[in-house]
C-alpha cells in the first residue's frame, strides 16, 4: 500500500519519482500518537498530508470518512481511524495535545481537535487500518512545529507493490554508509502490527 522513505538527497528522491511501478510520491510531515496496548503504549503516526494528497492516502489506505468531515488545511485539526479513537476515548469535538495527556501525545505541542473519524473500508485481503491525518500544511508553517523534516510516502500501482517494495529496499542498501535512508516498506509494517496483536 504505502512506503514511508526519510533521509533522501534529491538524486534518490528522482529515482523514486521515476520508477515504473510507483503510482503516486507524496510528502509527508507528520507526529507520532501513541495509543494503549498490551502492557505498552503502541506508536502511530499521525501522517501530515496535504490538502491535494489527502484523499489519495486514504483511497490507498482503504479508508473512509465515519463521521464529521476531513481536516482543512492550514488547520489544527485531526482525523483518526476507529481503531485510534476507540482507545484513548475520543470523538469529534475533542482537543489532544500534550497537555491532555503527555503519555499518548507528546508531540502535540498545540491543541489538535478531532474533526473526523475514520473506518476501513470493508475487505477479504486487507486488514484494518490505524491512522491518523493532520494538516501538512498547518505542521510546516506553525512555528512550533516547524521546521519540520518530511518523508516521502511512496505508493506503487496495485500490481507492482512487491518491486516497489524491493527497489526501495536496495535503494537503502545501497545508500548505505552515504547517507541516512530510512524506508519502512507496508509490508514490513502489517508483519510488524500482526506479531504485536
Amino acid at each position: 500500500r504505502v512506503s514511508a522513505v526519510d533521509g533522501l538527497d534529491t538524486a534518490t528522491s528522482a529515482q523514486i519519482r521515476a520508477h515504473p511501478g510507483v503510482a503516486h510520491v507524496i510528502s509527508e510531515n507528520g507526529l507520532e500518537i501513541r495509543v494503549p496496548g498490551p502492557g505498552i503504549p503502541l506508536m502511530f503516526p499521525v501522517l501530515g498530508v496535504a490538502e491535494n494528497d489527502l484523499s489519495v492516502v486514504m483511497e490507498t489506505c482503504s479508508l473512509r470518512l465515519k463521521e464529521g468531515r476531513l481536516i482543512k488545511p492550514r488547520a489544527a485539526e485531526i482525523m483518526l481511524s476507529e481503531e485510534i479513537a476507540r482507545p484513548l476515548d475520543l470523538q469529534v469535538g475533542d482537543a489532544i495535545s500534550r497537555e491532555t495527556d503527555e503519555e499518548y501525545y507528546a508531540g502535540f505541542v498545540t491543541e489538535l481537535t478531532v474533526v473526523g473519524i475514520l473506518e476501513s473500508i470493508p475487505s477479504d485481503t486487507d486488514p484494518e487500518v490505524r491512522a491518523a491525518f493532520a494538516s501538512y500544511e498547518y505542521l510546516d508553517s506553525h512555528e512550533l512545529y516547524g521546521p519540520r523534516p518530511s518523508s516521502l510516502l511512496v505508493i506503487p500501482h496495485r500490481e507492482h507493490k512487491a518491486a516497489v517494495d524491493s527497489f526501495l529496499e536496495t535503494l537503502a542498501t545501497e545508500a548505505d554508509g552515504a547517507s541516512h535512508v530510512d524506508i519502512e516498506t507496508f509490508e514490513g509494517n502489517s508483519k510488524m502490527v500482526t506479531t504485536m496483536r
